[in-house]
């Protein structure tokens, strides 16, 4: 059966939004086929809510790909954001929640921009341009600061996040490097060993 499979930005108090990009993965192609984006800032159940209100029906099975960032606590809780995404999904999804895949440790920023400027050359990443155009405006906004391969993230604070996300999800199915071991988050809150590109 299809997976859900939703990417989630970094959860930050000064990001001024909270969002979640929710793709599926098939015949070697990402397809991006709907976004969350909640202006003005929010944390991170409303948006596990806002996925479940909107998908929760779904029969098939889902998994989240973060960032390694949101293993801190978050900006409201004592948990992390990790976690308060794991317990959410587990406790409506139940089996079918297969886990947050996290890597140890975030990949180098030209790596993920490298990876997803690939998928989009050879044609693998698709945006559905009805549901997701602040994706869109997100790739055509963000930039590099002026001679560097730093994303600029201070010109405008709006833009970056969904790109961010997306990054994540496609940097760790097809890393343009060797990917790295990671650890995802499974149903009883253990971890198990995994190397992108092979299903544990």
């Amino acid at each position: 059966h299809d997976t859900v499979t939703g990417q989630l930005q970094r959860f930050l108090a000064t990001a001024g939004a909270a969002n979640q990009e929710l793709g599926v993965q098939a015949g070697g192609r990402f397809v991006v086929y709907d976004e969350i984006r909640i202006a003005g800032g929010t944390d991170t159940e409303v948006v596990c809510a806002e996925f479940i209100e909107r998908y929760g029906k779904f029969r098939g099975s889902v998994i989240v790909y973060a960032d390694a960032t949101g293993a801190a606590g978050s900006s409201n809780s004592a948990r992390s954001n990790h976690r308060i995404i794991a317990d959410a999904y587990r406790q409506h999804f139940g089996r079918r929640f297969l886990g947050v895949d996290v890597p140890k440790a975030n990949p180098p920023v030209a790596d993920r921009v490298n990876a997803v400027n690939r998928a989009l050359r050879r044609g693998t990443l698709v945006v559905n341009v009805n549901r997701c155009s602040h994706t869109i405006d997100d790739f055509v906004r963000t930039s590099w600061r002026d001679g560097t391969h730093i994303i600029d993230k201070v010109r405008d604070r709006e833009i970056t996040h969904l790109s961010d996300a997306l990054g994540y999800w496609v940097h760790r199915e097809a890393p343009v490097r060797a990917p790295q071991t990671a650890a995802r988050l499974d149903l009883n809150g253990a971890t198990r060993s995994r190397f992108a590109g092979f299903k544990a």
